[in-house]
């Protein structure tokens, strides 16, 4: 019934893989959509959702960079891309994530939601040590499809965001985006 390998797996297979999917993002959607409004109702339980966010995120950085620090100078992977492959990341940042690509996903989200958590406390801090350590994790990456990802985002902020702009600020965003396209590239 079955034309692929048995090594392949039951879960890989061409007839399941789809149904598994369908049900991981219905899972997702359950869990992230529907049970987040019951999960973080109050102050107290959202406080402690950042506290263990946070806790999380300082620990993926700082494995991730041990990580990268034994494989450049040892030759060995600390922290695997995954419990069942033992593959490596071929120098590249990807700490508690996983694959690079996915640690490219978390380190921005992490971006996303220091600025959250201060506007949560309607505070403004100033973090340039984390910022920068967090966006150098993110280019040691070295993730196409997150570059890819971020480009076309910024290039739809921008057609959003040119209505509200003058002339002025106009000019200055595409001599942004002109300097930032030289220095990428």
């Amino acid at each position: 019934i079955f034309s692929e390998p048995l090594s392949q797996g039951f879960f890989n297979s061409r007839e399941i893989r789809p149904i598994i999917e369908y049900v991981i993002t219905i899972f997702y959607f359950f869990y992230f959509v529907i049970l987040g409004v019951h999960f973080l109702s109050n102050d107290k339980i959202i406080n402690y959702f950042f506290k263990i966010f946070f806790f999380l995120f300082y620990a993926n950085l700082i494995l991730g960079f041990i990580d990268l620090l034994f494989a450049v100078f040892f030759q060995i992977d600390l922290i695997h891309i995954s419990l069942i492959r033992d593959s490596s990341t071929n120098l590249r940042f990807h700490g508690l994530s996983g694959e690079p690509r996915d640690a490219f996903v978390y380190l921005l989200f992490g971006i996303g939601m220091l600025y959250l958590y201060d506007a949560w406390k309607m505070q403004k801090k100033h973090r340039p040590i984390l910022i920068s350590l967090s966006i150098l994790a993110t280019m040691l990456t070295a993730s196409v499809s997150g570059i890819i990802g971020v480009v076309i985002a910024s290039f739809l902020f921008i057609i959003y965001a040119i209505s509200t702009l003058n002339f002025k600020n106009i000019l200055l965003v595409f001599m942004a985006i002109s300097i930032l396209s030289i220095v990428i590239y």
